[in-house]
């Protein structure tokens, strides 16, 4: 027993699209079906449900697009969140090291200006570096190993005016052991 045809304004009843046979003017798309029991709808019905579908897929496509641009501006969104999680993580990471610097600077008692001369990573790393920066500065402090220049000139060298006005006085005043 065949269907009967559906009726052209009865838009809720969708035929069963198993062996239809294409109608004229019909697209390629369907050409390649087989009638199996020799069903046929109407052009108009069929150009009818052609319209449907071809709205179907617009408004698919349109949707599509616009999860797309959502998806992107969420992506892109989430890209610079990393950004700046990766830019504080790295501002963290500094301060730290510069805390621990001035800290142990402090706890070696050397010069805040000296604590930019520290080195290193880690806790450990800085450390060593500023005993070493202490043992440099502390040898540096160390006063000269000459007497600071009070020294007597070369013999035969002249002594100068000053020095031999002196000389002369003490020796005429019995303070000075004559030459």
């Amino acid at each position: 027993m065949a269907d009967p045809l559906p009726a052209e304004n009865d838009p809720g009843q969708e035929p069963n699209d198993e062996g239809q046979t294409p109608a004229p003017g019909a697209s390629d798309d369907d050409a390649g079906q087989e009638p199996d029991d020799g069903r046929t709808y109407p052009e108009s019905y069929v150009r009818k449900l052609r319209r449907e579908s071809s709205g179907y897929r617009n408004r698919l496509a349109e949707v599509e697009s616009k999860l797309q641009a959502i998806e992107d501006g969420e992506k892109s969104e989430s890209v610079k969140l990393q950004e700046r999680l990766a830019d504080a993580e790295t501002r963290a990471t500094k301060a730290e090291e510069r805390l621990i610097r001035y800290e142990v600077a402090a706890e070696r008692q050397l010069d805040m200006q000296a604590a930019s001369f520290i080195t290193g990573s880690t806790r450990e790393e800085i450390e060593a570096s500023a005993d070493e920066l202490s043992k440099l500065l502390k040898d540096k402090a160390k006063p000269p190993s000459f007497d600071g220049g009070a020294r007597e000139p070369a013999p035969g060298e002249p002594l100068p005016p000053d020095r031999a006005h002196n000389d002369l006085l003490l020796r005429s005043l019995g303070r000075l052991p004559t030459p």
